[in-house]
């Protein structure tokens, strides 16, 4: 397997054909201790946080009050999909990095990487830091903690269309905006802009870079898939989507 301890992750690491990982450099130590006391095995003493037929997420403690999140797949469904092209992980890393770049706030990535033999894909793996006192935008919805809280739940709505806007702007479509991706907290005190939440994403796998002219006329599907999961009636979608296209610079 070929390995890459730097400071951060480029696609020049990627492999398509071998083996590979990154390690982020800070991590290095931690990540291999991590892989030798079993905290990135699937029956190991990490804490489960969600699991799918195919993969596994994990919650693994780094240091005192610190954690990582651990995402494996147990399988890879349709291998050959993957002859010549990046795992779903390859993906995702490349993906935190150009949403980064954005000025998005998503977590650190500490580590990814693929297992291949034969070109064929095994499994991969993504580590990142553990987005601590977060919480995901379900509390919003039907039945949620905070869906009575009109003035947090537009907060956090129009929060995220702006963050979408920049991830738009960038020749981004997200393709997985729905309420379990987006993070927020609470700020112990308003911003100087008066704005009571911290926002994240987490999770962006499934974005793809698009030529604008293709993704401008996509882009509402973000929105839609977002939609879908709150009861808005016409003049609040008509609401935030006007938001939304004021906060768009191309």
């Amino acid at each position: 397997m070929k390995k890459y301890i730097a400071s951060e992750f480029c696609t020049s690491m990627r492999s398509l054909m071998r083996s590979w990982c990154y390690v982020r450099e800070d991590f290095a130590v931690k990540f291999e201790e991590l892989y030798e006391t079993g905290f990135f095995d699937e029956n190991g003493p990490a804490e489960h946080i969600w699991e799918t037929k195919s993969k596994f997420v994990l919650k693994v403690p780094v240091a005192e009050n610190k954690f990582a999140v651990y995402k494996s797949y147990r399988r890879i469904s349709k291998p050959a999909k993957f002859i010549l092209r990046p795992s779903p992980c390859g993906f995702e890393a490349e993906n935190y990095q150009l949403i980064k770049k954005c000025g998005i706030p998503v977590p650190e990535l500490s580590a990814v990487g693929d297992v291949r033999r034969n070109f064929r894909l095994k499994t991969a793996f993504l580590v990142t830091e553990f987005a601590e006192n977060f919480r995901d935008g379900r509390d919003f919805l039907s039945g949620g903690i905070r869906n009575g809280d009109k003035e947090l739940k537009d907060e956090f709505i129009c929060g995220h269309l702006e963050l979408l806007a920049r991830c738009h702007d960038a020749g981004i479509l997200h393709r997985g905006f729905t309420p379990a991706n987006l993070l927020y907290k609470l700020r112990s005190a308003p911003d100087e802009k008066g704005r009571q939440l911290e926002l994240m994403w987490i999770d962006v796998a499934s974005c793809r870079r698009r030529p604008m002219f293709l993704l401008n006329s996509m882009c509402l599907q973000d929105l839609e898939q977002l939609f879908s999961y709150f009861d808005f009636s016409q003049e609040e979608k008509q609401k935030f989507t006007a938001f939304y296209r004021s906060c768009r610079q191309r």
